[in-house]
């Protein structure tokens, strides 16, 4: 147990590090964009987006609805400003378009197109799944069954391993060079 008399003596009474805003550290937490801002909105005469679905580091994912076939559901995912503005992260975004496009199995969703808004910021217009995610059916029912668990990982392993454009393997997810080998240029 650490003596907070002698604590108090090894620093100033007022003692305080000035630390930088939390923006220097997250530098996509100071320019985020309002993420309703695109509710009721239609993108490229075709989407109307109808509500925000989640949000994350690097953007929103949004449900929407095709304009003129107004039964066909999308989803939406939109990078933040800030995140658009760095190369890396934008390059990162397109290629997930293009690979997703080119990936056509049945456990990846499809990508089926990829725009900018009127402002900008780059999209993905991806096929709308229905169900809960994995991680809200484990807070709902806890430990999952010994044979749903062992299907979920079927699942999982059928795209492990599946081979990506390029030369690429697909693990845990996400497509990379296979061992060894030298990432693809392009």
């Amino acid at each position: 147990m650490m003596n907070d008399g002698l604590a108090a003596r090894r620093r100033p009474a007022n003692f305080s590090v000035p630390l930088p805003p939390l923006s220097h550290y997250y530098p996509l937490v100071a320019e985020r964009f309002d993420t309703d801002a695109l509710v009721g909105q239609v993108l490229h005469d075709t989407y109307r987006v109808r509500r925000r679905m989640a949000e994350g580091g690097m953007g929103v994912v949004y449900e929407a609805v095709h304009a003129r076939l107004a039964r066909k559901r999308f989803a939406i995912k939109v990078l933040h400003r800030a995140a658009a503005r760095m190369p890396d992260v934008y390059e990162r975004f397109r290629r997930e378009a293009e690979i997703a496009t080119e990936l056509g199995h049945p456990n990846i969703v499809d990508v089926l197109d990829f725009y900018h808004t009127e402002d900008g910021q780059p999209y993905l217009v991806m096929e709308y799944l229905e169900g809960e995610d994995l991680a809200c059916r484990l807070a709902r029912v806890g430990r999952l069954e010994p044979e749903v668990e062992a299907l979920y990982y079927c699942q999982f392993g059928c795209t492990s391993g599946f081979k990506c454009p390029g030369g690429l393997v697909c693990d845990a997810g996400i497509c990379k060079p296979p061992p060894g080998a030298d990432p693809p240029t392009e």
